[in-house]
């Protein structure tokens, strides 16, 4: 179940990402009022967000939470987010049952914490369909229509 719930991700987070390639860089940059100040933003985040929690994973208690001094192109950041969704998905194939189980060490603000593999894995996906949740909110904002649908029982359906 958790290994789907991973493809589900890479598939919804494709499709944003193909909507996203299309639409303008002033818009994928505007400042907007919500978590994060852009869609551009959000994106970072997302790959930021998934970065992290894959490495602590893999067994990095420290994977670093990338920063950016310069936010990179909207190509570079879709790809950012696209590569890491597809690691995610790769890696979940190589586990075993037994991993959801696991006991994952990693360290946040200074605490040394510690949770099953499975929590974390609700935890990143839960977390990466509510912020593309905020993002199609800023494409209707910008006044796009006709957006995508990314929701889990459609790609249920396809499968």
């Amino acid at each position: 179940m958790l290994r789907h719930y991973v493809s589900y991700n890479r598939w919804a987070n494709h499709i944003i990402v193909n909507f996203l390639h299309d639409i303008s860089q002033e818009d994928f940059s505007e400042d907007m009022k919500n978590s994060f100040p852009s869609i551009q933003a959000t994106v970072l985040h997302l790959y930021a967000a998934e970065s992290v929690w894959l490495g602590r994973l893999k067994g990095n208690p420290d994977a670093p939470f990338p920063l950016f001094e310069k936010f990179p192109s909207k190509k570079e950041s879709l790809d950012l987010w696209e590569s890491t969704s597809k690691d995610f998905e790769k890696f979940m194939s190589t586990c075993t049952d037994d991993f959801a189980t696991q006991s994952i060490t990693y360290h946040r603000m200074e605490k040394v914490e510690q949770t099953e593999a499975k929590w974390i894995l609700h935890h990143v996906m839960n977390h990466s369909t509510f912020h593309r949740g905020q993002i199609i909110t800023m494409l209707r904002q910008l006044g796009y229509d006709d957006l995508p649908m990314t929701d889990f029982i459609k790609y249920q359906r396809l499968q």
